[in-house]
């Protein structure tokens, strides 16, 4: 019926194929039908498979695309070529003998030979550009330079319809490769690839589907006359699709090609089958609450059309299909029988007349112009004119092209400047100011000083490498880690991106010593670089593009970094963990990170131990000190997205006023953070105002804040009392403060000390295994840049990686599959023997489910005076080299 019903469509004939998967059904002919034929196979398709073996991807496939091809290219209904299709074809039908060395030449040999006999054959067509003076252009054109258009055509670059194939197939090659890869390259693999490879059949199946969507939605672009009068888009009938004949894997292949492009393609298709398809047996097609009666399916359309948009962003396997039951035909009713006006009566009727109106299909005529003989019409009446010095302006072409300059423009600017051709360019988004998303390819993120760009150009640099030695030697471990961090700034001030720069420079030397290592065994990672913008506040944004990410070659198995213990850093991680991707976090040590996720893991303390160090450092060396009274004054951010601060400051009051800690709480007073630092206005005093009030103070002034306040704070004090300062232990934030030497020596008058999760210059100690590597990539990096590496975020970022590495090693030898579950599986096993040594400390997890936070992880007490280097007064923890302090506190 429905077959019947488009072959009757008025003003014309929809344009339709149709498949049987068993023995055909008869079907009804028309004058202007072209007899039925067996589809032989053209030059361009594989061969048929011999013998008995049985059918791969590309079988199943490839004789449902044959036919399509075959009808929806005949003249009658609108010639639709297939250009990208029939290449594809040729390609996976091409194989090489052994004595085909130069595999290239012979294949570029092979396409020049293709091209040549498809534009001399009767069946070779050229571009079509919409106009007979342009299409002739073009045969001059080749016919003047055929070497040199030849060359530019396979190289996939020409712009426009030339050579439309083979800039596709590049991009294909990008995709395949998760990298550039020239389309020779690319070509040659397809063709050279042993069909035993099941993964590789399937791969080639895809593409062949992918490859046959995208020319039909080259067919369908508004921008061209002949798509104009195609005012239906074209149906596919597939019948006796089952699961032994192909038919289901057909259309589960076609619904994953959709699901992975994302883009809009013209084809319909609609199946019938006795039984459920595989992917929708789950879902109950005789649900009570479907609807029910003539309107149901025109309320089940509606219903998917709302839900398909989010299904297939979330890559639904059942996204594209829209299932019904065909009940068995309700019989006559018998009008004179008794009882004749029942509810079967009033249902056959309403169904007779919904199928009667089903079959009048009409469809929009195509515009006036758009048809053949106004455009033949139109022709003469312009070469009239030119004849008779009547030029007559056409502009539309010009229109097009600033129509598409300014989509272009519009693009460039919501994309971070970038081509659409750019492959980063689909996961970088600009806003506000800030670029935010994933970089793989080489897109730098600039921050105002440049400081970041040869750092992250190195990582991709590395990144090449690695999969270089990964092609040399597959059996290596290969995977893909995310490292995002905050690496702009919403400006005007722009932020200081020292540690940003410097947790980079140790990612960096990790990835290094993994390429140096020379091993045959040893793991590989290619590194992502994630911009989550200003204090974190887009990074759930971001762990909501890795969805799509994630799914890709090499795996993403973890996200390293986060940069700030914020409420948007606790929601991207929670989102990342509903993806199924543990998370790293670097410097983070707010509590309550910890408990937003079993995938989560820290290399660094948490803010209740570097409380614990800090006090027992105070009753134990400062508390003996004259004049000193046993009051602690707490300091934190009134800002309720730092959780850091918050957290920092309520774990600093319950162990001060804790009974028996020998001291008291005299106040904890928020102040109002630096504007520039908080996207929340907070009704409290400022930094500089508590730093005031400090003067004079006989206890200790505990500060929980932030590096940018801390500087604020100290001027309170310089300016009010900088002959007699109070005592001033800070946390662990102070470091990227001291790292920056201008603003360390800006204050000489006034000490104080600190919590560091570093020991010093660390990457600098030459009988580190990080400044090694350091040495080697950036030779001057320590003489220019010692004083950056005091905050410690180098070393703990160098142990991320590593700690990462050592999952991968265990995975690789248990044998098992990479991914991200087994990434955190092994995460959660480093300890004892298996503890990592770190540039920062131990790494060790206690050998605990719920333990996250590696146990006894190293702090050290640093004091500055006269704004000099820090000096270190105590240390806890396990790190080599080191030995804790008697009083210091073991455990978590």
């Amino acid at each position: 019926m429905i077959a019947d019903s488009l072959a009757d469509a008025r003003p014309g004939r929809v344009p339709v194929s149709r498949y049987s998967f068993a023995p055909r059904l008869p079907r009804r002919t028309r004058s202007d039908d072209s007899p039925e034929l067996d589809d032989p196979p053209e030059p361009d398709d594989p061969p048929e498979p011999g013998g008995p073996q049985a059918r791969n991807a590309v079988d199943e496939v490839l004789p449902v695309l044959r036919r399509m091809r075959a009808e929806l290219g005949r003249e009658s209904v609108g010639r639709i070529r297939f250009p990208r299709y029939r290449l594809v074809c040729w390609l996976l039908a091409q194989s090489f003998a052994d004595e085909d060395a130069d595999r290239d030449r012979v294949l570029l040999r092979r396409l020049r030979e293709r091209e040549r006999s498809r534009w001399d054959a009767s069946g070779g067509d050229p571009p079509d550009l919409g106009g007979t003076a342009a299409n002739l252009a073009v045969q001059w054109l080749r016919i003047l330079t055929p070497w040199v258009w030849f060359r530019l055509k396979v190289t996939g670059r020409l712009p426009g319809p030339f050579g439309a194939e083979f800039t596709w197939l590049r991009v294909e090659a990008h995709r395949a490769r998760n990298g550039p890869e020239s389309v020779l390259a690319f070509a040659e693999r397809l063709c050279a690839t042993s069909p035993q490879n099941r993964a590789v059949q399937e791969f080639h199946a895809k593409l062949l589907i992918g490859a046959f969507l995208v020319d039909l939605r080259q067919a369908y672009r508004r921008r061209r006359l002949r798509a104009l009068r195609r005012t239906a888009y074209p149906v596919a009938l597939l019948d006796g699709v089952d699961g032994g004949n192909g038919g289901f894997r057909f259309l589960d292949l076609l619904s994953d090609v959709r699901n992975e492009t994302a883009q809009f393609d013209p084809l319909l298709v609609i199946a019938v089958s006795d039984s459920v398809p595989p992917r929708l047996r789950g879902c109950s097609l005789e649900d009570p609450s479907r609807p029910a009666g003539t309107d149901a399916p025109l309320q089940s359309y509606e219903d998917w059309s709302g839900r398909l948009a989010n299904d297939s962003r979330e890559s639904l396997s059942t996204a594209w299909y829209l299932s019904f039951v065909i009940p068995v035909p309700l019989p006559y009713p018998d009008d004179g029988a008794p009882g004749a006006d029942t509810l079967q009566t009033r249902y056959f009727l309403e169904t007779r007349n919904a199928l009667a109106r089903a079959r009048n299909f009409t469809l929009d005529p195509p515009p006036l112009w758009s048809r053949r003989w106004f455009i033949r019409v139109a022709a003469i009446l312009v070469v009239a004119g030119v004849a008779l010095g009547i030029g007559l302006p056409l502009q539309v072409s010009d229109q097009s092209d600033a129509r598409r300059r300014t989509g272009d423009a519009r693009w460039r600017t919501a994309h971070c400047g970038l081509d659409r051709d750019n492959p980063d360019a689909a996961t970088l988004n600009l806003i506000g100011v800030e670029c935010i998303g994933l970089s793989e390819y080489g897109y730098a993120f600039k921050d105002p000083d440049r400081t970041l760009v040869p750092v992250e150009q190195m990582i991709y640099k590395q990144n090449r490498d690695a999969g270089d030695q990964h092609l040399l030697n597959p059996s290596r471990p290969y995977a893909s880690i995310v490292y995002m961090l905050g690496l702009t700034s919403s400006g005007p001030p722009a932020g200081s991106f020292t540690s940003q720069r410097d947790q980079l420079l140790g990612v960096a030397s990790a990835q290094h010593a993994q390429l140096a290592a020379g091993t045959h065994d040893g793991p590989l990672t290619r590194v992502i670089l994630a911009n989550g913008g200003e204090h974190m506040q887009h990074s759930p944004e971001v762990a909501d593009m890795l969805r799509t990410r994630s799914r890709e070659s090499p795996p993403i198995v973890a996200v390293l970094g986060l940069d700030e213990s914020r409420a948007k850093t606790v929601e991207a991680i929670r989102q990342l963990t509903a993806t199924g991707i543990p998370t790293i976090g670097v410097t983070l040590s707010a509590d309550r990170i910890a408990d937003a996720s079993k995938m989560y893991f820290q290399v660094s303390p948490q803010n209740r131990r570097e409380v614990e160090v800090g006090a027992a450092f105070i009753k134990n060396e400062l508390a003996s000190r004259a004049g000193l009274t046993p009051e602690v004054r707490i300091l934190y951010s009134a800002d309720p997205s730092d959780d850091y601060s918050s957290n920092l400051a309520a774990d600093a009051e319950k162990l001060f006023s804790a009974p028996g800690s020998g001291f008291k709480v005299e106040a904890a007073r928020a102040f109002a953070p630096d504007v520039s630092t908080s996207s929340t206005h907070v009704d409290a005093p400022s930094a500089n105002d508590v730093g005031k009030q400090a003067c004079g103070f006989p206890g200790m002034i505990f500060y929980a804040g932030r590096n940018t306040d801390f500087e604020t704070v100290l001027q309170g004090i310089n300016r009010h009392c900088q002959s007699a300062p109070p005592v001033i232990v800070g946390d662990d934030a102070i470091s990227r403060y001291v790292a920056d030497a201008t603003k360390r020596r800006e204050f000489p008058a006034l000490p104080y000390y600190y919590l560091s999760f570093s020991a010093g210059r660390e990457p600098c100690e030459p009988d580190s295994a990080l400044y090694a590597a350091l040495k080697t990539i950036f030779e001057d990096e320590c003489a220019l840049n010692s004083d950056g590496f005091l905050d410690g975020s180098t070393s703990l970022a160098y142990d991320s990686v590593r700690t990462v590495e050592g999952a991968l090693r265990s995975i690789a030898a248990s044998r098992v599959p990479i991914s991200p579950a087994a990434v955190w599986r092994e995460l959660s096993d480093i300890h004892g023997a298996n503890a990592i040594d770190g540039e920062g400390g131990f790494i060790d997890f206690g050998g605990r489910l719920e333990q996250q936070t590696p146990t006894d992880k190293f702090i050290a007490v640093m004091e500055v005076n006269g704004g000099g280097l820090p000096q270190s007064r105590a240390s806890c923890g396990r790190r080599h080299g080191w030995h804790a302090d008697a009083w210091c506190p073991v455990g978590d």
